[in-house]
């Protein structure tokens, strides 16, 4: 082999190393990752209710008979039971359904 030659062989072989260098030396590819994070996010709880009742005792005379007050009374107090039965099942019922993930 020629001197020429010989020094042709060497820049190729330097030319390849650098090449292969710079290959190496290159970032990989960007891999993106999907990852699932589950975090609680706050949804307002707005159950619908009825109106609010009204109230015999509200709209009753104060002189009214004795007898016809308790009458009210008791008939107020069962509205006033069916009310609270619903409200705490409108709250129960945001507390047991966390919002969804």
């Amino acid at each position: 082999m020629g001197g020429q030659a010989h020094h042709r062989l060497a820049r190729l072989l330097a030319a390849g190393g650098a090449a292969l260098a710079l290959t190496a030396c290159a970032t990989p590819k960007e891999r993106i990752v999907y990852r699932t994070v589950t975090v609680p996010v706050f949804q307002p709880c707005a159950p619908k209710l009825d109106p609010k009742p009204d109230y015999p005792t509200l709209r009753a005379p104060v002189a009214a008979d004795i007898f016809e007050q308790m009458r009210t009374l008791l008939v107020e107090r069962d509205m006033r039971a069916a009310r609270e039965m619903e409200l705490e099942a409108a709250v129960s019922g945001c507390a047991a359904h966390p919002p969804d993930s």
